[in-house]
């Protein structure tokens, strides 16, 4: 987490003795009035401006495609599968089980819970530029309102523009003057460990997608490529062998061979 310094008063040369009491009682109410004028430190860091992307990319259907087929899943998988499925009821059908137990089945299934310090949150334009920083994770939501005043340039700044933040789907709007919303922290709000919020403008001139956003030229020259997600079509690795993606192990061939076939009832029941 970073931490922010804060700025040293500058040092005043002494006065001479016979105006020091003068001086001392002129200098506390304009210490006092520049103190309470003077802006609060920004709370964000590591701020970074990425492009649009350029190409569209793939559509879901061609993503899908490009999958390769799951291999069929061996009777080892099949069991383990339903073994899984027991453990795992829910609703009535699930076993009755005490705070303590729930909290340590849940530490047993998902490891230790943890404390986010940090949170990268990016807002999206409607050019699909994205404006990123690091906001710590008890920051309030006018952090960002703060964050983003701030890196507009001086036009949107004397039009004072006017803004709101918003995820969808589904849509939900974080205003900043939302009386449900006042006084949570960006980790209460949902937005760990990262979120995207996308940012409607008053002017609308502004919400088209061929606008750039408003932003100060130095944001603008500084901005990077969007980083790419990963593909979809990657061919997966070869597992080890006598291993398959997605599942245990499976039993040797002899293993197989060994195993106890299917009763005559049963399977003479499943046919009916």
């Amino acid at each position: 987490m970073s931490t922010e310094t804060q700025p040293q008063p500058a040092e005043v040369p002494a006065a001479p003795e016979a105006s020091s009491s003068a001086s001392a009682s002129t200098a506390a109410p304009a210490s006092a009035s520049a103190s309470s004028s003077a802006p609060p430190l920004p709370v964000w860091s590591a701020v970074h401006l990425y492009l649009p992307p350029s190409t569209a990319g793939p559509s879901l259907s061609e993503r899908l495609a490009a999958q390769p087929e799951p291999p069929a899943p061996s009777s080892g998988e099949l069991r383990a599968a339903f073994a899984g499925a027991l453990a795992g009821r829910s609703g009535p059908d699930a076993p009755l089980m005490t705070r303590a137990m729930r909290e340590k089945e849940d530490l047993k299934r998902n490891g230790p819970r943890k404390e986010w310090t940090q949170l990268r949150i990016r807002l999206r334009f409607p050019s699909r530029h994205h404006l990123e920083a690091l906001f710590p994770a008890s920051a309030p939501l006018s952090s960002l309102y703060s964050f983003l005043r701030q890196s507009v340039n001086d036009d949107a700044r004397a039009q004072r523009a006017k803004f709101v933040l918003y995820q969808t789907p589904p849509r939900r709007e974080f205003a900043e003057k939302d009386a449900k919303l006042r006084g949570k922290t960006l980790l209460e709000l949902g937005f760990a460990p990262q979120a995207v919020l996308c940012v409607k403008w008053e002017n609308e001139a502004w919400n088209a997608s061929s606008a750039e956003p408003p932003l100060l030229p130095e944001l603008l020259a500084s901005a990077e490529e969007l980083p790419a997600p990963p593909s979809f079509a990657q061919t997966p690795t070869a597992p080890p062998q006598g291993q398959t993606l997605g599942g245990p192990a499976p039993q040797s061939a002899e293993g197989e061979k060994k195993e106890k076939k299917m009763p005559a009832w049963l399977a003479k029941g499943l046919k009916k």
